[in-house]
């Protein structure tokens, strides 16, 4: 994933009004998310054998999870563009 921020970071360091810097952030992104999947995903994954009611997957959905997401992917733009 490394490699990816540092591809980022040339694209922008040598054209800043690239739209590759779009489409590459959004790759990273999904990356991101594909690495860390939801916590309903993962409870759904390692109880696949047993009933699951929508009570209990709803108790996963929560803003917090998505506001550490965000939070990482800024922190991420940041870093790159400090460079």
């Amino acid at each position: 994933m490394m490699s990816l921020v540092r591809l980022i970071k040339d694209e922008i360091e040598q054209n800043p009004d690239s739209k590759s810097v779009y489409h590459l952030y959004n790759y990273l992104y999904s990356k991101l998310i594909e690495n860390s999947p939801a916590a309903s995903v993962r409870f759904i994954s390692q109880n696949y054998d047993q009933p699951i009611t929508v009570a209990q997957l709803s108790g996963f959905c929560s803003i917090s999870s998505l506001i550490r997401r965000t939070r990482l992917i800024i922190c991420i733009c940041i870093w790159i563009m400090r460079g």
